[in-house]
């Protein structure tokens, strides 16, 4: 029949024709004619859904006229909806469509692996299950396996019988045989007045008329003037499609399906419009010319079938299950969904399918392409050729191979949340009814859509919340400076960007690179080539952030060129309102899903004021610990002196937060103030301020550097305490109460040593003899800083050659475990049984005896001190092994 119409006919005719490819396992056929009926339906993977899909097929089938494919149609479809259920799990879609002259029917799974159960190798008469596939192979012309990256496709083919051509039953309108032989597809030619140029013989068969008759007459005198305002209006576009009635000849009325289309004249002539109509009754064969496929049970709607899926399915789902459903039912050869991004300044694909797109954000730019007509219409749009005109429109699907498109706005309370289209690599593959049919399935989605995009939305806010508050209990809990700069870039990127940056202001003001990081690692190197050479960002006003850009005259180093490209945003770090630096973030583009520009650049500014309090705290605690180091430095000798015939041996454990001074001292100096009988005297002293921080650090000074000047006076032991605590009760507000061990020795002719000293309110020290055994010695006196009337005993004590006297504070004896305390005893029972051991061995001992006493940490400092008579041979022994 195309051929008989000549070259414009055959040029409106091609969307009727045209072959559309079928995957048939590894090859690709063509079907002489598209899908001239579909039926689709979507189950839930259970068992009941075999029993509906069966009767689905059954029932479509038998409207269609083939009750001799009935049997084995739905015998297939059950096995194969079985298979779907037990073995893939998902939702299950199921569609019946006329092809030529063959029924094929489909189940699309959405399992991703690509691999069907395998068939036995052989199937006994008592095996129950199995036969799926072989009996598809061998009941069926053709069958294959169609894959994309989220569906499974399972589909074959039934012939019909020789002779016989399907037709919808129970209309009031049937179809003869032998009228279906005579009846063909009618072509008219009209000049731009309206006037009859040129007639088929078809056409004038659908008339009744003789074709001489019709040249020359006024196309609105032959058709029935009840529909003349539709064929009016369809002079008035380039193209139309619809149906009106005609006037036969023999008095009678016929309606027909027709297209309209202008085509252009040649120079200086008019245009002409060429009509190809077709009974109305046969466009269940012949897919209303190429317009939306004739459908039972799902024209009106993608979920038409199951509408509860519409609530269980995700955004994404519902979009991907609607576009294909579009593509199908149009004839098209892809499709896509667009939706509003969160700020609305984009449209970002969410569907798509036939397409291979090169980016996942379209500008929305109103009035501009398609994309634009729809959103500022708001109305279907079809656009005939993309390539058409001085500037070729959407070059994100003109890229993809797509010439023509038919496209409908996604509408929720009157504003736009996106866009359904339909695309074909075809040029005026689609017309306004194509629209229409498009706009009718789109609005039956629109309310689920919305709703599941509100709720996206809302999901995706509070989990940016749970960063943010995630964010901040992280940076709350480090004062270390490094830690604080590693989880400020390992919280930014990649989550804000792939890359970041952090400059801190130095002592001069002037901006230091503290720290970068990179989410590729191996792209770490050429982002510090970059920043080495290019200048620091300038940070923004507070709460602002900045697109950033090395400079433009920059030589850029290898590697780096994307990354200079790309550039970032910098965003201002203000802590205490003081500007301590600022933060670059490499810059994501538009295409990337985890979130859009002003997304990221919201977050940006408000993770940095967060960055800027812990970097800043950061800084005040190191700089508040160096300073309590310092302190406390020099709250303790420098170093110990060395004595003749003395071994000293020193273990100072300080507990709490490092910017805590502690309370502990301990000292050994010579005593220039009172000459020895046989070398020099020296002074030893041991205390414990009460409680930490900078007033107990005060009077540790106070008390290590009286004792020293008190020392040298010449005073003895009694009037040296009693001076320091005098010295103590004048602080007033400012003083603590303190123990202390003060002490005064020198070296005897026989090697020992002679020890006189006095224990203000301090534990008493403990003596270890020569052969191990060890005891307390000294009384306890009043502590200082509390009365004005200090009562001390001094003792005195010889240290035989080889035994040890170890003075310690009350972090050692009040160690815990529970409700067991070390105390004195503990400690005896640690120092017994140490034989011709030094100074400082002796003091290891009892710190890990403390140490290993419980296994929390200690809560006071440890300060121990041991004094040790060298003997004679100046040597130091290892210990006796035990009997």
């Amino acid at each position: 029949t195309v051929g008989a119409l000549g070259p414009e006919a055959a040029q409106v005719c091609h969307h009727v024709c045209a072959p559309v490819p079928y995957q048939t396992g590894e090859t690709v056929t063509s079907s002489p004619v598209r899908a001239t009926a579909r039926v689709s339906a979507t189950y839930s993977p259970a068992e009941p859904s075999v029993a509906e899909a069966r009767r689905l097929v059954s029932s479509t089938l038998a409207m269609w006229g083939a009750d001799d494919l009935v049997d084995d149609a739905a015998l297939l479809a059950s096995e194969l909806v079985t298979n779907a259920v037990v073995h893939a799990g998902t939702d299950i879609d199921i569609s019946i469509a006329l092809i030529g002259d063959a029924v094929e029917v489909a189940v699309t799974d959405r399992h991703p692996a690509r691999s069907l159960p395998p068939p036995p190798e052989a199937v006994g008469p008592e095996r129950e299950g199995g036969r799926g596939l072989l009996m598809t192979a061998a009941l069926s012309t053709a069958w294959g396996i169609d894959y994309t990256d989220r569906t499974k496709r399972v589909w074959f083919r039934l012939p019909l019988a020789v002779g016989s051509v399907p037709a919808p039953r129970g209309g009031t309108e049937q179809l003869e045989p032998a009228a279906l032989a005579t009846t063909g597809v009618g072509t008219v030619r009209l000049d731009h007045a309206g006037q009859v140029v040129d007639v088929d013989h078809h056409a004038a068969a659908l008339l009744g008329r003789d074709p001489a008759e019709l040249v020359g007459r006024a196309w609105l005198s032959l058709c029935d003037p009840e529909d003349a305002a539709a064929i009016v209006s369809s002079t008035r576009v380039p193209r139309w499609q619809g149906s009106y009635r005609l006037l036969r000849g023999d008095g009678g009325r016929l309606r027909v399906q027709a297209r309209h289309v202008r085509l252009p004249g040649a120079p200086g002539e008019h245009h002409t419009t060429v009509c190809v109509m077709v009974d109305h009754r046969l466009r269940v064969l012949l897919g209303d010319l190429g317009g939306p496929a004739a459908t039972t049970g799902s024209a009106d709607g993608p979920f038409a079938a199951s509408p509860e899926l519409l609530v269980r399915l995700e955004l994404d789902a519902v979009l991907e299950r609607t576009v294909v459903w579009a593509r199908d039912m149009l004839g098209g050869d892809g499709g896509y969904a667009l939706l509003v991004t969160d700020d609305e300044d984009e449209l970002e694909v969410r569907a798509g399918v036939g397409l291979h797109l090169a980016t996942r954000r379209v500008p929305r730019q109103a009035g501009e392409g398609v994309t634009g007509r729809v959103s500022s219409d708001l109305l279907p749009v079809v656009h005939d050729d993309l390539a058409d005109g001085p500037r070729p429109q959407e070059a994100w699907l003109r890229g993809a191979g797509v010439r023509s498109l038919v496209a409908a706005p996604v509408l929720a309370e009157g504003r736009l949340i996106g866009s359904v289209g339909v695309t074909s690599s075809r040029p005026a593959a689609f017309t306004v009814d194509h629209g229409a049919f498009l706009q009718r399935a789109v609005d039956s989605i629109a309310l689920a859509v919305q709703s599941a995009r509100v709720a996206e939305i809302e999901r995706r806010r509070h989990g940016w919340l749970g960063y943010l508050a995630e964010a901040s209990e992280l940076l709350a809990g480090t004062l270390e400076q490094d830690m604080a700069l590693a989880l400020v870039s390992r919280l930014v990127a990649p989550q804000l960007g792939p890359w970041c940056a952090v400059h801190l202001a130095d002592e001069s003001g002037r901006p230091v690179l503290a720290t970068l990081w990179h989410a590729d690692e191996d792209r770490l190197d050429d982002l510090q080539r970059l920043f080495d050479a290019a200048p620091p960002p300038e940070p923004p006003a507070p709460r602002s952030v900045l697109r950033w850009f090395p400079a433009p005259d920059l030589a850029v180093p290898e590697g780096a060129a994307d990354l200079a490209e790309a550039g970032g945003h910098v965003v201002a770090l203000i802590a205490r309102g003081r500007a301590i630096g600022s933060l670059t973030v490499g810059y994501r583009g538009p295409g990337d899903r985890q979130g859009s520009p002003r997304q990221q650049l919201h977050l940006l500014a408000d993770l940095a004021p967060r960055a800027a309090l812990a970097l800043d705290n950061a800084r005040l605690y190191a700089e508040r610990t160096a300073t309590s180091e310092a302190l406390q430095r020099s709250l303790l000798p420098p170093e110990l002196p060395r004595l003749p015939g003395v071994d000293v041996g020193v273990v100072y454990e300080a507990t709490g937060r490092a910017s805590d001074v502690g309370g502990d001292f301990y000292d050994v100096f010579r005593s220039p103030g009172r000459a020895a009988v046989d070398g020099e005297r020296f002074a030893f002293a041991i205390g414990d301020v009460c409680g930490k921080g900078p007033e107990a650090a005060a009077v540790t000074g106070l008390a290590r550097h009286a004792l020293r000047l008190l020392s040298g006076r010449g005073d003895g032991i009694d009037a040296v305490l009693s001076h320091l605590n005098q010295a103590i009760l004048e602080e007033g507000s400012r003083s603590r109460f303190m123990t202390v061990i003060y002490g005064e020795g020198r070296r005897t002719a026989d090697g020992g040593l002679e020890l006189r000293f006095a224990a203000a309110g301090h534990p008493a020290p403990v003596l270890v003899r020569a052969d191990g055994s060890a005891e307390a010695v000294g009384a306890s006196g009043d502590l200082l800083g509390v009365f004005a009337d200090l009562e001390t005993t001094v003792t005195s004590l010889r240290l035989a050659p080889g035994e040890s006297l170890v003075c310690f504070t009350d972090g050692v004896t009040e160690r815990r475990n529970g409700t067991r305390m070390l105390g004195e005893d503990g400690v005896v029972r640690a120092l017994s049984g140490a034989v011709d051991v030094s100074a400082t061995t002796l003091a290891r001992r009892l710190e890990s005896t403390v140490s290993e006493f419980a296994e929390e940490a200690t809560r006071d400092d440890v300060a121990i001190l041991v004094l040790r008579a060298v003997p004679a041979d100046g040597a130091v022994r290892p210990p006796r092994p035990a009997e």
